[in-house]
């Protein structure tokens, strides 16, 4: 072999087992404890972090008082033992996730994830808690694919100008006077999917409110409150929106104690200059039973209200499919609206309405605007208005809300059921 053919191939495979030897030790695991551990906090590990992989576990014994911010680097892990709880209950602790971050089994409190320096691609949250003794959220800015699941008791989401993206089988509970989910600054193509939404606390804000969004997926979350504030929305469509699916969800309309409530919408969709194509469908809007005094439920309740901020300039098209949605409340002598439409005194505003197979029961007016453009007459002849026998009637707590056997409401179209949930096969005997 040439001298100098043996000195390029022994230059080649030190590099490669060089290569090889990095990439070993930067996929590495790294404890943190108070004793015992490779680190006694996040903040010091990761300050000593290299590039490459590397796994993060707060493992039992973990006490830190950690700084007020931690940049968590590029391929990062961040897991927790059975337990170990992350944040203090003093000041917030702001954790910036980088690249293809992964933190899945922690508890946190008092802990906000935000990127500010940063755009990340891939970020994902899965199994977490987040306790209730303090505010902790997660806002994501510009991002471009993140997932966000099966955790429980997240306060607040709020994503700005992030798109691909996951929200799925969350158990959120909304303890400030914010919004619960916030999309906003144009995000898109972003589903939320089975998330229980939960709201406890006072706000003038929607509960989600979909803002400037497009492709945007809301399908079999379960929206409640415990008694909740004057003016609640549950769920708001606005601005610029559009092509927005809101499919298989349960909107349960909350009760006021005391009686001071201005009105409860379940789905407002308000318009401003762009064109707005939105579908609703296979949704069940259930109003609780009221308390003793009737005074006390909310003044008026409303399935799906529609309306403008009225500075459209140019023809804007709002063009909503309504179907095989269920609109029902117990208490039928107080001022309840399947669908209240504006009149848009600026005639450039075009509403267009396609509904079939809708159930209202218990409504002072199925469908209603103030100069009549539309009234019960206006909606399909498929329309339904007989009561659709809950099964909350009976002592079982598990299937509330969904219809019992003799509904008139199941398989209305051939096999198809009006509402969220699916009560089988109807029988007619």
């Amino acid at each position: 072999m040439k001298p100098a053919l043996r000195f390029f191939l022994a230059s080649l495979l030190f590099v490669a087992g060089t290569f090889a030897f990095t990439s070993t030790v930067e996929a590495a695991t790294i404890t943190i404890c108070d004793s015992g551990c490779d680190y006694i906090s996040l903040n010091a590990a990761v300050t000593a972090d290299v590039a490459g992989p590397d796994t993060y576990v707060l493992q039992t014994g973990y006490n830190a008082i950690e700084p007020g911010y931690i940049y968590l680097q590029d391929d990062t892990t961040l897991t927790c033992d059975p337990g170990v709880i992350f944040g203090n209950l003093g000041a917030e602790t702001h954790l910036e996730p980088g690249e293809n971050l992964l933190v899945q089994d922690c508890q946190f409190q008092r802990t906000r994830f935000q990127n500010v320096s940063y755009t990340p691609s891939n970020v994902t949250w899965l199994r977490n808690t987040f306790l209730t003794n303090s505010l902790s959220y997660i806002r994501l800015v510009t991002l471009d694919g993140f997932t966000i699941s099966d955790n429980v008791g997240l306060q607040h989401i709020d994503i700005m100008g992030s798109q691909n993206g996951v929200i799925s089988g969350n158990d959120m509970e909304c303890r400030s006077s914010n919004r619960c989910i916030d999309l906003r600054q144009e995000p898109d193509n972003i589903d939320i999917h089975e998330n229980t939404i939960t709201h406890y606390d006072s706000g003038p804000y929607p509960w989600v409110d979909i803002f400037n969004a497009t492709n945007i997926d809301f399908t079999s979350n379960t929206l409640r409150s415990v008694p909740t504030p004057d003016g609640s929305r549950m769920l708001a469509i606005q601005r610029e929106s559009d092509n927005i699916t809101v499919r298989g969800n349960l909107f349960i309309f909350p009760e006021d104690p005391d009686g001071e409530y201005s009105g409860a919408l379940a789905i407002h969709v308000r318009a401003r200059e762009t064109d707005m194509n939105i579908a609703i469908e296979h949704n069940s809007f259930i109003g609780n039973p009221a308390p003793i005094d009737p005074v006390d439920m909310y003044t008026y309740a409303q399935c799906l209200n529609v309306d403008d901020d009225g500075t459209a300039v140019a023809p804007t098209q709002i063009n909503i499919t309504y179907r095989y949605n269920l609109c029902s409340f117990t208490f039928s002598d107080l001022r309840h609206e399947g669908i209240r439409v504006s009149e848009f005194p600026n005639p450039n505003y075009q509403f267009n309405l396609i509904d079939e197979y809708n159930g209202f029961f218990g409504t002072e007016n199925p469908i209603y605007s103030d100069a009549q453009t539309y009234t019960t007459s206006t909606l399909s002849p498929t329309t339904l208005y007989s009561d659709p026998v809950l099964r909350t009637e009976n002592g079982a707590i598990l299937d509330d809300y969904l219809p019992a056997p003799m509904s008139r409401y199941l398989d209305v179209n051939g096999t198809i059921d009006i509402g969220a949930l699916d009560g089988g096969a109807r029988i007619n005997t």
